[in-house]
């Protein structure tokens, strides 16, 4: 197989969005295999100077937009979870492919739509379980290893993040 230069878009790409500035676009920077070429943010000023800095050549406040875009082969999902599904479809729709946060979906439904279209039309797929890069959770997981905390019986967890803009 040969290896060829994949071009991304990340929804939610602004370069103040502390996820995808973070963690995302830092690895796809670094693989030789991947460029980005499309910033989407909910702001045209901020998806123009994120791309900028990035040297995207294209910047876009509509997801539509950005998933019809040539010089777009797979799309990065990183925003609000309840505009996952709009997203997706809209790259499902143009045969993007897709790399999703996690949870994919508000519900089953909506996951099971868009896995089974992206499975009928070969488009490769995949959801970023982030939680294990969590600084958080490294530190817990540091601090049981550790012993600093002792023997995990249960756990019930509660996130809180700061506001992101939506889509």
């Amino acid at each position: 197989m040969e290896n060829r230069i994949i071009n991304v878009g990340i929804i939610g790409g602004s370069l103040n969005n502390q996820w995808a500035s973070q963690t995302h676009i830092p690895a796809l920077k670094n693989n030789p295999f991947y460029k980005l070429t499309a910033i989407g943010t909910s702001n045209m000023d901020t998806a123009k100077e994120s791309a900028k800095i990035l040297s995207a050549s294209h910047a876009f406040t509509n997801y539509k937009e950005m998933a019809q875009s040539k010089d777009v082969d797979l799309v990065v999902v990183s925003i609000k979870v309840p505009h996952h599904f709009d997203a997706v479809m809209a790259a499902l729709d143009e045969n993007k492919h897709i790399y999703c946060e996690w949870p994919l979906a508000i519900n089953t439904q909506q996951a099971e739509k868009m896995a089974k279209l992206a499975d009928d039309r070969n488009i490769h797929h995949a959801i970023g379980l982030q939680g294990r890069q969590s600084p958080e959770v490294n530190y817990l997981k540091q601090a049981i290893q550790q012993g600093d905390i002792g023997k995990v019986i249960s756990c019930t967890m509660q996130v809180a993040t700061q506001g992101k803009a939506q889509w």
